[in-house]
């Protein structure tokens, strides 16, 4: 009978773990919290800035590389280096995405396309890329929708449209990948306490001629426990999707958005 060294067994207890747009706001969070427990982190973004933030905040082992989701070579050539070093895949979390306003009225001048490649088509992108090397049994696709998946909001069509699409793709792909015992779940945050928050509530508040800070007052109004979401809060249940307790939750659209939607 084999003894296992102490270093092989944490070897094979570690968990290999992709989080897109993994350097800033949810993302960098999200790596920070699975990388203390000990797992290997690849991250990757489209800005080389932040991808060298990731690179000096995350303590851990970690993989950091440019990718865009719009781009199918690019998120082949970055799942390749991650398996290239480190075998296969344990947990995916699709978490880049983009936002922004786009009146019905405004020429958007291929905004709305942009958009939907980005935060829809990359992450079908990214799990078809990612799953033949996601080992059946154990396996965890975790994507960042938002409570704008669930109600509409104006002049923010193709947000709205993009993220009820992302719950969509969770429902369908939990039920095409049960079999394979990878679980498949979305999480939607509401408002939460990030510099892309910061930034919708400037553009917003200047469009109806409030500044920021009273936009988030009034945005405020709608959250019963009247503060805005902490990453963090977003990365224990991204935590807990990807942990063994979490093995019978799939095709589920959780919120963490302190009470502002019950849908």
């Amino acid at each position: 009978m084999r003894l296992w060294r102490s270093d092989e067994v944490e070897h094979m207890t570690r968990r290999t773990v992709i989080i897109t747009g993994g350097g800033t706001g949810i993302g960098l969070a999200m790596a920070k919290k699975f990388s203390a427990a000990g797992d290997r982190v690849a991250v990757c973004s489209r800005k080389p800035e932040n991808i060298e933030r990731a690179r000096s905040e995350i303590r851990g082992e970690l993989l950091a590389g440019e990718c865009d989701l719009r781009e199918r070579e690019q998120i082949r050539r970055f799942t390749a280096q991650v398996v290239e070093r480190w075998e296969r895949v344990d947990v995916l979390i699709n978490n880049a995405g983009a936002g922004g306003r786009n009146p019905i009225d405004r020429d958007d001048d291929g905004f709305f396309e942009e958009l939907m490649d980005t935060n829809v088509t990359g992450t079908f992108r990214f799990i078809q890329s990612v799953l033949p090397h996601m080992p059946a049994g154990n396996g965890r696709i975790i994507n960042i929708s938002s409570v704008l998946g669930k109600f509409g909001v104006p002049a923010s069509s193709a947000y709205c449209a993009s993220k009820h699409a992302v719950i969509g793709l969770t429902r369908a792909l939990a039920l095409e990948l049960a079999p394979r015992r990878v679980t498949v779940n979305a999480i939607c945050p509401g408002w939460v306490d990030t510099d892309m928050a910061r930034q919708g509530m400037t553009e917003i508040g200047k469009v109806m001629g409030l500044t920021s800070d009273q936009f988030k007052e009034k945005a405020l109004g709608n959250v019963p426990i009247k503060r805005f979401v902490e990453a963090d809060e977003i990365a224990a249940m991204a935590f807990f999707l990807a942990s063994a307790e979490a093995a019978a939750i799939t095709g589920q659209a959780i919120n963490v958005c302190g009470g502002q939607s019950f849908y």
